[in-house]
């Protein structure tokens, strides 16, 4: 099982039903001169303020002259590590691998306030308070292996675009007066063939996210096309099959696509309150949509980041709190 996340996921978190303006929605200006409005879906797979945006990430230069100003030590095992001294306590690490200038990250769109694509695999994102982060590709959410990015505007109707159509996009909240959008994003509870439970939002091979999203299989040798918002539940059955139950009380084996077997790349569940899993076929068990009321993961309930602040506890038991900076790199509670 594979977890991306802020915080690991480890019991169903109960979270209530997304509203309609969890969805991302926003201002895009095209190289061509277009400005489009509307409902945004990101690389097919993202389309709420509580999902993903992956990419990598510089270390900044004043940190790597620091790391090179460290003294060497060694741990209690004789180990080489790298270390500080701070109010007279040692804090080292193992000193095992190469010189590190860049780190994966990633920044839920929530705290996004523009995107602004710089060449062909990189963008600059100003966040609400106004800092500026640069993010590089290293999946496909930046950069020309953007699979697509699909707005729905009110006047033009479904527009689809590719990295090189994008010259900016201002994230914003939806118009209360707009009328309401005709899909809804996945939510349920996955458990695993361990017992884990998670709750949130669903992304389905790493491609279905919405409601009138389609499940392809096949039943009895005959393909069969299901939207989401007709399933109740779909449980493995095995490498190569899936057993889907429908609202209406249908229950079917599915088999022949990678929806429904073990080429599927993973089925994730994003609770916006803790954290992203991904888990992959051999470990998915089941999954149930339902729907709660409530608010969950506007965008308004993403503040664009705060300074790190915590308590470390060494080994020997000595306490020092004050702002962190994790791994040298990371030092918002945006950033996972």
């Amino acid at each position: 099982m594979k977890l991306i996340a802020v915080l690991a996921l480890a019991l169903a978190t109960g979270l209530q039903e997304p509203p309609p303006d969890n969805r991302l929605y926003g201002r895009v200006y095209t190289s061509g001169g277009n400005v489009y409005e509307g409902y945004v879906r990101w690389d097919r797979n993202e389309g709420s303020w509580g999902d993903v945006l992956d990419g990598s990430k510089e270390l900044p230069w004043e940190n790597l002259r620091r790391e090179q100003e460290l003294d060497d030590c060694y741990d209690r095992d004789g180990r080489r590590s790298r270390g500080i001294r701070f109010l007279g306590i040692r804090i080292s690490w193992d000193e095992d691998e190469d010189e590190i200038t860049s780190a994966t990250s990633g920044i839920r769109f929530g705290h996004v306030r523009t995107l602004e694509a710089l060449d062909s695999r990189s963008a600059v994102l100003v966040l609400k308070p106004g800092a500026e982060v640069e993010f590089s590709g290293r999946s496909t959410d930046i950069g020309r292996l953007l699979r697509a990015l699909t707005i729905e505007d009110a006047e033009a109707g479904e527009i689809e675009l590719k990295w090189r159509d994008i010259e900016s996009i201002d994230f914003m909240e939806a118009p209360s007066d707009l009328p309401d959008s005709r899909a809804s994003h996945l939510y349920g509870t996955m458990q695993t063939y361990s017992g884990l439970e998670f709750t949130g939002y669903v992304a389905w091979d790493a491609d279905e996210i919405l409601g009138p999203d389609v499940l392809d299989g096949e039943k009895d040798g005959r393909p069969r096309k299901i939207p989401f918002d007709r399933i109740v539940s779909i449980e493995r059955a095995g490498s190569s099959a899936a057993r889907v139950v429908l609202e209406n009380g249908e229950a079917l084996t599915l088999r022949g696509t990678n929806d429904v077997d073990d080429g599927n790349r993973g089925i994730a569940i994003s609770d916006p309150a803790l954290g992203q899993v991904t888990v992959d076929w051999g470990d998915f068990e089941s999954v149930t949509f339902h729907t709660v009321s409530g608010s969950a993961g506007a965008y308004a309930d993403f503040d664009g980041g705060q300074r790190l602040y915590g308590v470390v506890e060494t080994e020997r038991g000595r306490e020092v709190e004050g702002f962190i900076r994790w791994d040298d790199f990371e030092r918002l509670t945006l950033a996972r």
